[in-house]
Formats: structure tokens, sequence, C-alpha cells
């Protein structure tokens, strides 16, 4: 027997080839099939979705078996993690398709009274029950930090009653809503719809396959002031000239950056 077969396996005492529908079956697969190519992104495993496929094997009265064919052991290795993903004994922070297919599952399971268990040589010598109309998916530690930062951007809306919130459009386009105290925003609530502001506050991220932005509480602002090229670039001239004063050919430098 290869170790590198995975098979899933379905019970439930309602469960028959007239019964258990494509759209019942279909947001299962696909969830599987979105956290194997994350899960696989997240270790930098390449994943071909179109070798590394699902496929019914068997369904009768009661049950149904699908069968999952790894192409190597690193692969394997990878569906190991998925499946420790629906067990509370999970380190760290799975790939958020992968908390997405641990749902997808226990939604199949508890609207059908199904139970889902899986089955692999190389992860155990024993059926593992992957969920059942009971099953609780576990609360994943989040991994977060904060740092003191700022943001550049214009305030294009202000106010709330008891806590403030100051929606800003960055430079870069991105929509960010902060928070702040009554003093500040009546204060910043002078530029809605003005010139770009330098925002200074502390920033707090959340990890979900990658870093993202969850809160930013503003602390001060400054209006940014319009200058002509010729002071823009006075200003930044310091920082550049210990870089540039280290390039022996300056010439050469520019030549190669226009090509």
């Amino acid at each position: 027997m290869s170790e590198n077969i995975f098979d899933f396996h379905i019970e439930g005492d309602h469960l028959s080839p007239s019964t258990m529908s494509y759209f019942e079956l279909a947001p299962f697969l696909q969830a599987f099939c979105e956290a194997v190519e994350a899960e696989g992104r997240k270790r930098g495993i390449q994943v071909n979705l179109g070798e590394n496929s699902v496929n019914l094997v068997h369904i009768d009265e009661g049950s149904l078996l699908l069968k999952y064919i790894g192409r190597s052991e690193q692969m394997m290795g990878l569906l190991a993690s998925i499946v420790s993903a629906f067990t509370f004994s999970y380190t760290g922070t799975p790939a958020q398709k992968t908390i997405d297919f641990v749902k997808s599952t226990a939604d199949l399971s508890k609207r059908n009274g199904y139970t889902v268990s899986c089955f692999s040589p190389y992860i155990s010598q024993h059926p593992i029950k992957l969920a059942d109309k009971d099953y609780q998916p576990p609360k994943y530690e989040i991994q977060t930090f904060k740092e003191s930062t700022w943001i550049y951007g214009s305030l294009v809306s202000i106010g709330g009653k008891t806590t403030p919130t100051a929606h800003i459009v960055s430079i870069d386009g991105r929509n960010i809503t902060c928070k702040l105290n009554k003093d500040l925003a009546q204060k910043m609530a002078l530029q809605l719809y003005g010139t770009v502001l330098h925002i200074i506050g502390e920033a707090s991220y959340e990890y979900n396959d990658n870093w993202i932005l969850n809160d930013f509480i503003i602390h001060d602002f400054s209006v940014m002031k319009s200058t002509g090229i010729v002071q823009a670039v006075q200003s930044i001239k310091p920082y550049l000239v210990e870089k540039y004063n280290s390039i022996d050919d300056i010439d050469s430098h520019f030549r190669n950056m226009r090509d």
C-alpha cells in the first residue's frame, strides 16, 4: 500500500447516492483544494491542483469514499498539517483557507448528521475522525503585533458619538479606519477633504496568511505642505549623500537605471 494515499470517508444514516448532491459535496471539495494550495504557498511548495485532485471512489447507502493521491512526501506532510488543524493541539495559526476547510467540514457534518474521517498510512495506521454533528472547531491562536508608525493620506469622513473614528484614504489607495480621541477629532475634522495629512499613531496587525492592518489609533497629525520640485529635492538630499558617495561611477549607475 502506498503511503501517499489519503482517503476521506463520510458516513451518515441518511447518506445515499440519491441524497448526496453535488451542491452538498462541492463546497467541501473546493475548500479542501484551496486549503492544500494555501498550505503549499505557506511552505514554499508548488501545488498543481490538476495533478493533486480528489476522486470519488465509492458511494453507497450510508457511506462515501473519496481518494486523494499525493505526489510526494512533502505533499503528505502538508496534508498532515491540514488534518492537525482539526484538533485542539494545533500550535500556531493555520492558513486561512485551512481554517475555512475545517469550518466547511464542520458545517457538512452538522447539517446532515455525517461523520467525516480520513485515513493515510503516512499520518496514522488508524482512521482519524475529523468532524461529526457535535464537532466544534478549535479557536486558533491569532498572531498579532503592534508598532508606532505613520500614514500619509486624506481624511474622507470623521464622526462617532462615543468613540470617534476617522476614515483615511492613504496615498497608495488603502481605506483605513482609525480611532482617535474627541479633542483630536475636532481638530482633524477641519481637514476633511483637504490636503494630504501626516498621521502618527499605533498600528495593530493580525496574521492571516500575511500581515493585515487590523487597527490604527491616531496620536497626532500634521498637514503636509505643498513644495516645488527644487525644495523637495533639497529636503531629501542629506539622506542620499551617503548612498551616492559610495558609488564609484555615478554616470554608469544612472545609465543602468534608465536601461
